[in-house]
């Protein structure tokens, strides 16, 4: 039956593993003075019989903490480079490159990670060394670490200055976050951007430039259109109405400074539309003093008030008194409303749209890879901040094809200094003169490139000089003349 130490024992035992003296597992020659049972010369026999040791000591009957030692390694590649021979199970691993702490856990994995398990901090078997902690409190807490990446042994990094990484982290704890989150690079449709925010026509045209927004881009290219289509010459636009009328507007009445020759109608009749202003009035005027006698309370439709004239949201919200006017009353009223928007519930807001567009934000011109849907504009018109895209360039384009059309002659660039005619045929009645025309001093034949003038000049001086002078039938300067000789 196998025999145990006592605590006296066990930290003799303990002393001859570390320093060597026995060797835990081998057969040891009892012949050998270590074995005598004198316990003066058996270093273990002091509280126990040497019948009890002699042999082979099973580990099972030493504790594990008792045999497992400490090995240093460089790095986690000397580490997966320990054998049987350097480490068993319960044995301790420090990789000094990182500081970490490791138990073996399977040493017939030896060779991968997966003998190893990393210590925490309170399962650490080496807390019962003076290396590691001078009492197995200090390794509840990093309150005496420096650095996250040596609290391997605490429980907590309470107190730690620095930390490698951080797995749990409230968003409130973080430090130095930016103020807002720019979009990363990227690509747009051009059915995408669905209004120009805040654009305007540029004051004067200058080139688009690369670091150029794309509403600046656009306000320069419509301010060119624009000042394209004030060069026009106005003989070269075709189709000009004869007369223009005022198109369809409505005019302040302070523009109208006097009612020449106005008088009240001598009877009450409908305004036609054929009545002039003063007429129109006079007949109002008429209606309404007749109406006078019989006027009291009536009630106003809704319709018949064109415009709120002066109109404004109230500051704050009051309510509406008896005296209050048409425009007090709904100024009170849409400031409650606005009120009252803004403090409802999110739950409670009914048909929410399914996704919100980007925060406003520039676009590089180069990440708008398509004009989905485009098309020129029918006419033109100015660009409105509510344009999206398309209809912006649409309209623009539209402008530049009609200014186009336009332009005067004087715009004009490179044009030639003169103008040869089309290849024609010209009758003789539209030759009034031979201009600088002479016979030539000699005979020769007609050539190709010869003038009228000098074929004629040869001509002349052949027949003077022929030996049978003939005239020269009409009929042949003719076809001369006409090209058809």
């Amino acid at each position: 039956m196998a025999k145990f130490l006592d605590a006296s024992g066990l930290n003799q035992y303990t002393q001859a593993l570390k320093n060597g003296t026995l060797v835990v597992g081998r057969a040891q020659d009892s012949s050998r003075a270590d074995f005598a049972t004198d316990a003066s010369t058996a270093f273990y026999a002091s509280h126990s019989a040497a019948t009890g040791i002699i042999g082979i000591i099973p580990l099972e009957n030493i504790p594990q903490g008792a045999l497992e030692k400490l090995v240093k390694v460089a790095d986690e590649t000397a580490m997966l480079a320990l054998t049987i021979d350097d480490v068993q199970n319960g044995d301790s691993v420090l990789n000094l490159e990182t500081s970490r702490m490791y138990v073996v856990t399977d040493d017939t994995k030896l060779g991968t990670m997966a003998a190893f398990t990393e210590y925490s901090a309170g399962t650490a078997m080496h807390a019962l060394q003076a290396d590691y902690a001078t009492a197995a409190g200090d390794a509840s807490t990093a309150d005496y670490a420096t650095d996250a990446s040596t609290a391997n042994y605490a429980d907590e990094a309470a107190h730690a200055l620095a930390a490698d990484t951080a797995t749990n982290v409230d968003w409130s704890g973080i430090q130095n976050k930016p103020t807002e989150f720019k979009p990363e690079a990227h690509t747009h449709q051009s059915t995408d951007v669905s209004a120009l925010a805040s654009y305007s026509v540029a004051g004067s045209y200058t080139a688009v430039a690369d670091g150029d927004s794309l509403n600046v881009a656009l306000g320069k290219i419509e301010k060119k259109a624009l000042d394209a289509s004030n060069t026009a010459d106005w003989g070269s636009i075709t189709s000009k109405p004869t007369e223009f009328t005022p198109a369809p507007h409505v005019q302040d009445g302070s523009t109208i400074n006097k009612l020449t020759g106005y008088q009240e109608a001598a009877a009450a009749a409908d305004v036609t539309a054929d009545d002039s202003l003063i007429v129109a009035l006079g007949k109002i005027e008429k209606k309404a003093d007749d109406a006078a006698e019989s006027a009291g309370f009536h009630t106003q439709d809704g319709s018949t008030i064109i415009a709120l004239t002066g109109y404004q949201i109230a500051s704050s919200y009051a309510a509406v008194a008896p005296t209050d006017s048409l425009e007090t009353a709904l100024g009170k009223i849409e400031k409650k409303a606005v009120d009252a928007s803004n403090t409802a519930d999110w739950g409670s807001i009914t048909n929410k749209p399914t996704e919100f567009t980007p925060t406003l934000h520039t676009q590089d011109a180069s990440t708008i890879t398509a004009l989905t849907g485009y098309t020129v504009a029918s006419e033109y018109a100015a660009v409105a901040p509510t344009d999206s895209l398309e209809v912006a360039l649409g309209k623009i384009e539209k402008k530049a094809l009609d200014a186009s059309n336009t332009a005067d002659w004087g715009s004009i660039t490179n044009k030639p200094t003169e103008y040869k005619p089309e290849l024609h045929t010209q009758d003789a009645s539209t030759i009034t003169a031979l201009t600088g025309y002479q016979k030539a001093g000699s005979v020769s034949p007609i050539l190709a490139s010869d003038s009228l003038e000098v074929a004629l000049g040869k001509l002349e001086k052949g027949v003077e000089e022929a030996a049978d002078v003939q005239p020269i039938a009409s009929a042949t300067i003719d076809a001369i003349i006409n090209g058809t000789f």
